[in-house]
């Protein structure tokens, strides 16, 4: 059944009442159900699928897995890495801290900073609705200070400044420690050139 025809048989049928699984039907959702249509003179139950935009959780979660097995550099540094919250526009993950990530001193290293930088700055996009979060066009990272094997999991914070038609500002930053004790460990701004009207590629 063509859902663009459901107003035109409600209005026929004298509908009052049209709920999608709870919904007003106007909100579209991902669902295969029925629906009942009830008038003075007919009772009828037709099938429909209808589309619903995903949460901004489920699509920063959907844009990781179409990333994630296309990038060795991702998961050689974010195998252990875990998407905690996104809201529209921003986006919370928690990495804990191995050996992968550190430099010669111990410490978290700087390349990783940045890697964050870059992954979070792409999965803020995400939580906007967007399946194409672009390609990088200019990345700055702030070192504050470090983190080293042993502490708490990193907090990565990815916020959107602004999403144009062709450009996505972002900022992130990465936290060590818990409540009263969190750190600042590196602040940066990300900025990436998306790629509206290209197909979906594995890579952010």
């Amino acid at each position: 059944m063509d859902l663009l025809e459901l107003p035109k048989i409600c209005q026929k049928l004298e509908v009052n009442f049209l709920t999608v699984s709870g919904q007003p039907f106007n909100v579209p959702y991902i669902t295969t159900t029925k629906i009942i249509l009830r008038s003075h003179q007919v009772s009828c139950a037709v099938s429909l699928t209808a589309v619903m935009a995903p949460t901004p959780l489920e699509s920063v979660k959907a844009c990781w897995e179409r990333i994630r097995t296309g990038s060795p550099v991702y998961q050689f540094f974010f195998s252990e890495i875990e998407i905690v919250s996104a809201e529209n526009g921003s986006m919370v993950a928690k990495l804990p801290i191995t050996a992968n990530l550190l430099n010669s001193k111990g410490g978290l290293h700087g390349s990783v900073s940045a890697t964050i930088v870059d992954w979070a700055g792409g999965m803020a996009i995400a939580s906007t609705g967007m399946a194409k979060t672009g390609v990088s066009t200019d990345i700055h990272v702030s070192y504050v200070s470090s983190a080293k094997l042993g502490d708490p999991p990193l907090t990565i914070e990815g916020k959107v400044s602004k999403v144009g038609r062709n450009l996505g500002f972002t900022t992130v930053t990465i936290y060590k420690g818990e409540g009263d004790d969190q750190q600042v460990v590196a602040h940066g701004t990300h900025t990436k050139y998306i790629l509206r009207d290209q197909p979906i590629k594995t890579s952010s």
